[in-house]
C-alpha cells in the first residue's frame, strides 16, 4: 500500500520519519514536492522518492500536507482520480466539509491535527472522521499518526479548534516558560549550561510525573510546597500575577483565531 504525501514540509517529514522508524518500507512512501530545498532534504535525510506526481492506485493513501491556502487547488487537481482512497488532511483550519466539497463530494476523509513534538515521535495528534468512513480505513489513519506519538479521536470536528489552541500552540507557551526558567537561573548565579540542564529536566520529569500520577495536579503542587518554604514564595508571585489566567487568555486567543481561520 502506497502512502502519498502531497507537500513535503516539516509535518510531512515528521510523519515520514515516524513511519520509517515504525518499520514502514521506504519503497511504500512517496512525496509530491516542488521546492528544491525540501526535495533535497527528503531524499538525503529520509531516503524516500520525491516527484511532481503521485501514485493513485486504488488502495493508496493520500496525505494532504500543503499549506491551508493551497489545499483547495490540490483537491480540485486530484478529485477526478479519487476512487476508494483514504485521504488524511493535516492542513490547519481546513474543515472536512470543505475538503469534501473540493474533492467533488468525496467523504473518505480523516482530519488530523498533530503538534510539533511529532518531530521526535513524542507528539499528540487529534483525529476526526465523519461516519461514512470504514473502520479499516479509520484504523489505517490511526496507525499512521501513531507513528509520531499518541492519538486522540474526537467526536466533534469543532473541537479541532480547541486542540489547535491547546496542543498545537501549547508547545510555544512551554518553550517560553523554559526560556524564562533559564534566564531566571542565570540571574541567580547559574551558568547557561547549568540552567538549561536543570530547566529541561525539570519540565520533562514534571510532565512524566503528572501524566503517570494517580492523584490530582493540586496534590502534586502541595507535595512540592512546604509551609513557609521556597516553593510557597514562588507560587505566591505567580498567583499575584495571575499566571493561570494568562495561560487561559493565551489559549482562548489562539482558539478564537483558529475558529476565524476555519470559517474563512
Amino acid at each position: 500500500m502506497m502512502i502519498n504525501f502531497i507537500g513535503g514540509g516539516n509535518i510531512a517529514q515528521a510523519i515520514i520519519n515516524g513511519l520509517i522508524k515504525n518499520n514502514y518500507s521506504k519503497n511504500d512512501i512517496h512525496v509530491l514536492e516542488i521546492n528544491p530545498v525540501q526535495i533535497s532534504k527528503i531524499e538525503s535525510e529520509l531516503g524516500v522518492s520525491v516527484s511532481n506526481s503521485i501514485d493513485m492506485s486504488d488502495d493508496s493513501i493520500i496525505i494532504l500536507a500543503v499549506k491551508p491556502n493551497q489545499i483547495e487547488l490540490v483537491c480540485k487537481n486530484i478529485r477526478l482520480r479519487i476512487k476508494d482512497h483514504l485521504v488524511i488532511s493535516v492542513a490547519a483550519g481546513v474543515k472536512t466539509e470543505k475538503i469534501c466539497q473540493w474533492l467533488g463530494g468525496y467523504k473518505n476523509i480523516v482530519r488530523a491535527m498533530p503538534n510539533l513534538s511529532a518531530k521526535i515521535q513524542q507528539g499528540i495528534t487529534a483525529l476526526y472522521v465523519n461516519k461514512d468512513i470504514s473502520s479499516s480505513r479509520k484504523e489505517e489513519a490511526n496507525n499512521i499518526l501513531k507513528s509520531v506519538g499518541k492519538v486522540i479521536w474526537l467526536d466533534d470536528e469543532d473541537k479541532i479548534d480547541a486542540v489547535t489552541a491547546l496542543s498545537g500552540s501549547g508547545p510555544a507557551y512551554v518553550f517560553m516558560f523554559i526560556e524564562a526558567l533559564i534566564v531566571a537561573g542565570q540571574k541567580i548565579g547559574l551558568s547557561l549550561e547549568e540552567a538549561q540542564i536543570l530547566s529541561y529536566s525539570t519540565i520533562y520529569g514534571s510532565a512524566l510525573l503528572a501524566e503517570n500520577n494517580t492523584t490530582s495536579l493540586d496534590d502534586l503542587i502541595k507535595n512540592v510546597t512546604s509551609k513557609g518554604g521556597t516553593t510557597e514564595q514562588g507560587i505566591k508571585v505567580l498567583n499575584d500575577n495571575d499566571f493561570k489566567k494568562i495561560i487561559q487568555l493565551a489559549t482562548e486567543a489562539a482558539y478564537n483565531r483558529a475558529k476565524e481561520i476555519g470559517n474563512n
